[in-house]
């Protein structure tokens, strides 16, 4: 399993939007409950 994850999904692409969808998925709520 984690092989699977680290080698074909460690790519610069696929970090940054991991990084992309992970912010959104942060600063929606936070903005939200503020």
């Amino acid at each position: 399993m984690k092989r699977l994850a680290v080698g074909p999904m460690t790519t610069p692409e696929y970090n940054e939007w991991w990084v992309r969808r992970i912010n959104d998925n942060i600063h929606e709520p936070s903005h939200e409950n503020n």
